[in-house]
C-alpha cells in the first residue's frame, strides 16, 4: 500500500473515530500542520498551541493525535475494532494453515453466515486494517 492511500485511510478512520482535522501553518517554515482533536476543549488547546507556537507542544491532552497511525499501531487500531463491535458487528480474526492472516466482520442482526467484510494477508494487522476500512467504506 502507498503512503498516499495509507494517509488517506488513516484519515478515514480518524473520522470514522469522531476525530476532527485542526490545520495549522508554521510560521518559522510555513509548513502546514495537522492535528486531530475529539473535544472542543482539545480545539482550544490547539488554537492556542497555533498563536503560542513553539513554546507551547500538545499541552498534556492525551487524545490530540498528531500522526495516524492505524496501519502499524495495534493499540489505536483496537480502539476502532472496540467500536465497530459495539455497533453490533463481530471482527472475527484468525491465521490459517498456509500463514494467512483472516479478518471477518459480521452484523450479528444478519441471520446469514455470510460476513459484511472480509480481508486476507500475511500480516495480521494487515488483514485486520484493511476490513476496518472496508467496513468503514461500506
Amino acid at each position: 500500500m502507498n503512503k498516499k492511500l495509507i494517509k488517506e485511510n488513516n484519515k478515514l478512520i480518524a473520522e470514522f473515530m469522531g476525530y476532527k482535522q485542526f490545520v495549522y501553518t508554521n510560521p518559522w517554515n510555513n509548513q502546514k500542520e495537522i492535528y486531530y482533536h475529539k473535544t472542543n476543549k482539545e480545539k482550544e488547546v490547539l488554537e492556542q498551541y497555533a498563536e503560542n507556537y513553539p513554546w507551547m507542544r500538545n499541552a498534556g491532552e492525551k487524545t490530540i493525535l498528531r500522526e495516524l497511525n492505524y496501519h502499524s499501531d495495534w493499540n489505536i487500531l483496537m480502539g476502532v475494532v472496540e467500536k465497530i463491535e459495539n455497533m453490533g458487528y463481530s471482527p472475527r480474526i484468525e491465521r490459517v494453515e498456509n500463514g494467512n492472516h483472516f479478518c471477518w466482520i459480521w452484523n450479528n442482526k444478519k441471520p446469514d453466515d455470510n460476513p459484511d467484510v472480509a480481508e486476507y494477508s500475511d500480516k495480521k494487522i494487515e488483514a485486520v486494517y484493511n476490513s476496518v476500512i472496508k467496513f468503514i467504506k461500506n
